[in-house]
């Protein structure tokens, strides 16, 4: 399914969620947000999930996934702060001085949910 196709789907189901509240439809909302992208959207459509008496396709699969989903989130804030990749002491504005010049780089994510 493509972006345009997976906006379709957000679409109906919360159209569907707002006509019959089925836990069904509150899956499959969270399901297609994880494929778009919006994993914090994801996370509190599961959190609704979750707050049906009998939720589908089941407690424990949504709970998977919300874990999934913040093991995910975490890695990508991790990734986003930059590391040392090397470090020197030399002269770079020929004042005279040495000076620590850090070179950082951030991590890129190549691995998706």
């Amino acid at each position: 399914m493509d972006m345009y196709d997976l906006r379709k789907a957000i679409h109906y189901y919360q159209t569907k969620i707002q006509e019959t509240n089925d836990p069904y439809y509150w899956f499959f909302l969270a399901d297609a947000q994880v494929r778009v992208g919006l994993t914090d959207e994801a996370l509190q459509t599961i959190d609704n999930a979750l707050s049906f008496p009998n939720p589908y396709p089941s407690k424990q699969e949504l709970l998977e996934m919300k874990v999934k989903l913040q093991h995910f989130l975490s890695r990508e804030i991790n990734q986003n702060n930059p590391s040392i990749v090397t470090e020197k002491q030399v002269d770079i504005d020929g004042d005279g001085i040495i000076d620590n010049v850090l070179l950082t780089a951030n991590k890129i994510n190549t691995k998706r949910l």
